[in-house]
């Protein structure tokens, strides 16, 4: 499985992985990133970084620069690292 319909579960194991390691590594968010948004929410769930993989299968590689442009809608003027593992933070 790959793409969307592997996002929850990739979200899931992404929290897991960040509350048990105390935001002492650099984890990588990937599965089902589509929108700027996916890519907020697994910043948010704790990811540093993110990979694209399937999402250019489909649409190709401008897929990036879209992104890349909706990620920083989503921001709204804050940086990433500002929002990694933000759901969080407020618990």
């Amino acid at each position: 499985m790959s793409g969307p319909p592997l996002k929850s579960l990739a979200l899931r194991t992404l929290q897991h992985i960040y509350q048990r390691t105390g935001n002492s590594l650099p984890l990588i968010g990937c599965g089902g990133i589509v929108t700027g948004k996916d890519a907020v929410d697994y910043a948010r769930a704790g990811a540093t970084l993110i990979q694209l993989y399937t999402s250019f299968a489909y649409d190709g590689f401008g897929k990036a620069r879209q992104i890349k442009d909706e990620i920083l809608r989503e921001l709204d003027g804050r940086k990433w690292s500002e929002v990694i593992g933000e759901e969080f933070k407020a618990k």
